[in-house]
């Protein structure tokens, strides 16, 4: 078992699949769970195995960030990009197909043929794409699923979903040197053009409003948590800022005003406003010049108490009463009445967090009893699948093999026991499924 385990956790990461990229790793997936003898369904989101009820869904991702830390293991743990974020869930769920696959009769892929394939799976799955970049596999997921007791309109869209699109940003910035400001601005908006427009999309698709929770669809979302169950999702305002100053000749830098140096006082505004996490920063050159332009991306982690879209006004203000600031296309006046200092700030992210609380959580509780385990809890911090589940109204529950610290980066690892212990909750959990409300 042990070295099953391991073997397959091997060729899990030594097939890359960085976002956009995951056709190998799907198509090797889905080879292994037909023969395991169980029928799978290829979307454009992912693989999906339908079980027996099409309610309780057990999701993960396949995909991963774009590094390259080759895979090795030093007798507990194995090490590799996305070996704990997240194909270590992705191998306990194909080690729980064996082991129901092994517990029935023996059949192979000509006995599948000739018997019901869910009648050793209960819970139904999801292996999705794109949670890394943009989140489009759950989406799209989610949109797609009705459960075995609803319907739609036959176009796969949900009817009770309303989408709020806003319209393309155009900002026109006046000040002092105006010409050449606008000249540089144009430059600017070309060349974050893609960066931007992303940052659009990714607040249009999670900027849904529903009208009717759909409240009989639950999931297990897998993601790293040491086995611990998520009890709190967090939520996250993910922006980034670009100031712009003026240049001048590095000897003379009280005719200038340093674009980096102003990035510091916003930053220091706005972690007295509300804790948060800078990304990166870029800004100056090897000219021997002030520099006239900085860039940060920062994130603001969000409690469920709190509102993505009240921190979001509160920050706008904040930076308002610094310089001018222009966003979503408007142009704010600030305290900068000569013009000197402008903040473009462009929203990537805007999604509120949320208690975890329901039949999934209830359920994934028990089977961890049901298996000897203590049920230990912990707040999900991430963006995960689980968010855009919570938007299309599923009842969802966050758990998983694995320490988050470690991910996307070179210490990133997970220990066979852990898989091991995933598999087997797995198993209980399928066999509860039975007994969860349709």
């Amino acid at each position: 078992m042990r070295a099953r385990t391991l073997e397959l956790l091997r060729r899990l990461v030594e097939i890359k699949s960085p976002s956009g990229e995951e056709d190998e790793i799907l198509g090797f997936i889905s080879d292994y769970i037909e023969r395991s003898g169980f029928k799978i369904v290829e979307e454009k989101y992912g693989v999906i195995v339908r079980g027996a009820n099409e309610n309780f869904w057990v999701v993960t991702h396949v995909d991963t960030v774009n590094t390259n830390y080759k895979f090795c293991f030093d007798g507990y743990y194995a090490y590799g990009t996305g070996v704990c974020d997240a194909k270590g869930s992705v191998a306990a769920i194909l080690m729980a197909l064996d082991a129901l696959n092994e517990q029935s009769a023996p059949r192979g892929e000509k006995h599948a043929e000739e018997c019901d394939e869910k009648s050793d799976l209960n819970m139904s799955i999801a292996l999705l794409r794109d949670e890394e970049g943009e989140g489009t596999g759950s989406e799209e997921f989610a949109r797609r699923s009705r459960g075995s007791d609803r319907g739609n309109s036959g176009d796969g869209r949900d009817d009770d979903l309303i989408l709020s699109c806003g319209g393309d940003d155009e900002c026109e910035v006046r000040g002092r040197e105006e010409n050449r400001r606008r000249e540089r601005n144009e430059g600017e908006r070309k060349k974050g053009e893609k960066e931007k427009e992303k940052g659009r999309e990714t607040e249009r698709r999670r900027g849904r409003k529903r009208k009717k929770k759909n409240g009989n669809m639950r999931a297990v979302v897998m993601e790293p948590t040491s086995l611990r169950v998520a009890d709190a999702h967090l939520g996250s305002l993910e922006v980034l800022l670009r100031v712009y100053g003026m240049s001048a000749h590095g000897s003379t830098p009280e005719m200038g005003v340093n674009a980096i140096e102003e990035m510091f006082r916003i930053l220091r505004d706005l972690r007295e406003l509300h804790p948060c996490f800078l990304q990166c920063i870029r800004g100056g050159s090897d000219l021997y010049a002030v520099p006239e332009r900085c860039e940060a991306r920062l994130e603001f982690r969000l409690k469920p108490s709190e509102s993505a879209s009240s921190l979001k006004k509160a920050l706008i203000e904040v930076i308002s009463s610094r310089c001018i600031v222009v966003t979503d296309g408007e142009y704010v006046k600030g305290a900068d009445a000569g013009g000197e200092v402008v903040c473009h700030i462009d929203i990537l992210d805007e999604t509120d967090g949320f208690r975890i609380e329901g039949v999934a959580r209830e359920a994934l509780e028990f089977a961890i009893h049901s298996t000897g385990m203590t049920v230990e809890y912990c707040e999900m911090p991430s963006w995960t699948d689980a968010l855009n589940l919570h938007e299309f109204g599923w009842d969802v529950a966050v758990w998983g093999p694995g320490e988050l610290w470690r991910c996307h980066t070179p210490s990133e690892r997970i220990s066979l026991d852990e898989i091991a212990h995933a598999t087997r909750i797995l198993i209980a959990l399928n066999e509860l499924c039975v007994q969860v409300e349709k």
